[in-house]
C-alpha cells in the first residue's frame, strides 16, 4: 500500500447507526486520527461508547485496529460514509432523540386541547385579534381625522352662496339653490350638499328627496351634489379666465374667484 497515494487532511464521511434513524452528513474526520480518536468523536455525537462499537466502512470494511489512523483504510475524501453498530445492551443511544419510531408519543384529543388556554392555537389567535384590534382602531383614528378635516356646515354655507353660479362635470350650468344636509340621502359621512338648478334638463330631480322638498325646480333640472366630492368652478370664473386666456391652474382660478368677488361686492353682474 502506497503512502503517497492515501487522502491527506480532512475527510467527510456520513454516519449511520443501526439504534438510531437518522444519517449524520459529512461529518469532518482527520485523516490522521486513529480509529480510537474517531469512535471518540463518534461517541460525542450519538452516545455510543467506543468499548461497545463496531466501525464498518462504507458498510462492509470493519475498522478493527484502534491504533492505526483513519488514512490506513483508504476512505474517500467524501461521498463515503461509516455504519455503527452499537452492541451496549445499555447503550444511551437507544433513548436519543434523534429515533422517535419506538417512542410512545404524547397525544391529546381536541376537546382537551380546545380547553387549553396555553396552547399554540389560542396563542395564535389571540395576536389575530390583537392585530384586528389595532387595524380597527388605526382606522377609527383615520375617520376621526377626516371628519375632523371637513367643513362645517356653516363653513360651507359661507362659501357656497344661494344664486350662485356655478359650473360642473360635464359643462353642466346652474344656479345654487340650496346649501345644506339631506337626511333622506344616505351616506356613511355627514355630507353636506349643494343642491343645484340646471339651466337645462340634465338633472336627476325637481328638488325634493323621497318626497321632501329642498328647493324648487322644474322636473330633470334639479340635483344634489356632495360638497365633499363637488367643488364649485364659478361660471365667471371661467368667462374671465377665457377672456384673459389664463391657464387653467390653481393660482389663476384663485385669482378668478378674488375678480368674481369683487364684481359681486360692486354690483356687477
Amino acid at each position: 500500500m502506497s503512502v503517497l497515494n492515501l487522502p491527506t487532511g480532512t475527510i467527510h464521511l456520513d454516519i449511520t447507526h443501526n439504534l438510531l434513524a437518522q444519517r449524520f452528513a459529512e461529518i469532518p474526520f482527520d485523516a490522521t486520527s486513529t480509529i480510537l480518536a474517531v469512535k471518540e468523536k463518534i461517541h460525542r455525537i450519538t452516545g455510543s461508547k467506543p468499548e461497545y462499537v463496531t466501525l464498518k466502512l462504507n458498510g462492509n470494511v470493519v475498522l478493527d485496529n484502534d491504533s492505526l489512523p483513519l488514512f490506513a483504510y483508504s476512505p474517500s475524501a467524501t461521498g463515503g460514509f461509516i455504519h455503527v453498530i452499537d452492541f451496549d445492551p445499555m447503550s444511551v443511544a437507544k433513548d436519543l432523540c434523534f429515533e422517535n419510531s419506538n417512542v410512545e408519543k404524547y397525544t391529546i384529543s381536541e376537546d382537551e386541547y380546545s380547553k387549553r388556554a396555553d396552547s399554540a392555537r389560542v396563542f395564535k389567535q389571540r395576536m389575530l385579534q390583537m392585530k384586528k384590534e389595532q387595524i380597527v382602531q388605526t382606522q377609527t383614528e383615520k375617520n376621526e381625522e377626516a371628519l375632523r378635516k371637513l367643513p362645517s356646515l356653516e363653513e360651507v354655507q359661507a362659501r357656497v352662496k344661494i344664486g350662485m353660479r356655478c359650473e360642473v362635470k360635464g359643462n353642466k350650468r346652474g344656479t345654487v339653490a340650496f346649501v345644506g344636509r339631506v337626511p333622506e340621502i344616505p351616506s356613511i359621512l355627514p355630507v353636506i350638499w349643494v343642491g343645484l338648478k340646471y339651466d337645462e334638463p340634465v338633472g336627476k330631480n325637481d328638488g325634493t328627496v323621497n318626497g321632501k322638498r329642498y328647493f324648487d325646480a322644474s322636473k330633470g333640472y334639479g340635483t344634489f351634489a356632495s360638497f365633499v366630492v363637488y367643488i364649485s368652478l364659478f361660471y365667471y370664473c371661467r368667462k374671465i379666465r377665457s377672456i384673459l386666456m389664463l391657464p387653467k391652474i390653481a393660482v389663476r382660478d384663485l385669482f378668478c374667484f378674488v375678480v368674481v368677488v369683487l364684481f359681486v361686492f360692486l354690483g356687477f353682474k
